[in-house]
């Protein structure tokens, strides 16, 4: 029986992110494919590194990208995928086990400081909402 290479062995894996698949950079092996896991479980390749990055690009950038348009169509994927995808990176850091989520919510901490620091509190958000959708930018 011929001998399979290592990249076919490596892609039959499963719970491994297939090409493609975006990556949160920062995270240590074992805590990459806790969120590969979940991704195939719950929210499809890439998905927690494509949030990542939306969100880290979002808070780095110019603040009018954070603002609150005035037609705002209800959909937040639309109108607001900052929030959007904070709602993901928040939701998978609490489906993945304790390490995985403490080495996620360590490298979102920068950048929720920073989008803590050009935003203000809203007084008419439900104080049952996430501390991120309590927030607005002037």
């Amino acid at each position: 029986m011929p001998r399979r290479r290592p990249a076919a062995v490596r892609a039959s894996v499963t719970g491994r992110a297939g090409h493609g698949a975006e990556l949160v950079r920062g995270l240590s092996g074992a805590a990459s494919e806790a969120v590969a896991r979940l991704e195939a479980r719950a929210f499809g390749a890439g998905a927690v590194g494509q949030a990542f990055s939306t969100w880290m690009r979002s808070v780095q950038g110019p603040a009018r990208r954070m603002r609150f348009s005035d037609d705002y169509c209800g959909l937040d994927e639309c109108c607001r995928p900052h929030l959007a995808a904070r709602d993901l990176l928040e939701s998978a850091a609490l489906r993945l086990p304790a390490r995985a989520a403490g080495e996620l919510r360590d490298l979102l901490k920068p950048y929720d400081e920073i989008f803590e620091s050009r935003s203000l509190a809203d007084p008419g958000a439900p104080a049952s909402a996430w501390w991120w959708r309590r927030r607005f930018v002037p």
